[in-house]
């Protein structure tokens, strides 16, 4: 989540407070300062998906969904076996390439 959000969110779970705080001193019923809860925003986590290498361990490209992950991961040099769904980051794909080579 964007840091403008999580500060959009806060600002507002502020003032919600201030509010029913406020409403809860004129009414005189502490109660009411639970049904602000109510009206507050909770941040969502996230997830992010993305490639692993399996080689190396380093991680791809992050993005919204697997498919996403994948193709960005295509698109930025990596390797990618359908079969055994394995991944190959650029430099172990090089290290590996290399190592045919020379034998």
């Amino acid at each position: 989540m964007r840091d403008k959000s999580i500060i959009a969110i806060l600002v507002y779970n502020i003032i919600v407070v201030f509010i029913f705080a406020a409403l809860a001193l004129l009414f005189s019923y502490w109660w009411i300062v639970l049904f602000g809860i109510l009206f507050m925003c909770f941040p969502k986590t996230v997830k992010y998906h993305c490639r692993v290498c399996d080689g190396c361990g380093a991680k791809g490209p992050k993005a919204d969904t697997k498919e996403e992950a994948l193709r960005l991961a295509l698109i930025a040099g990596w390797t990618h076996n359908p079969l055994s769904d394995s991944d190959y980051c650029p430099e172990c794909r090089a290290k590996d390439f290399a190592n045919k080579t020379q034998e």
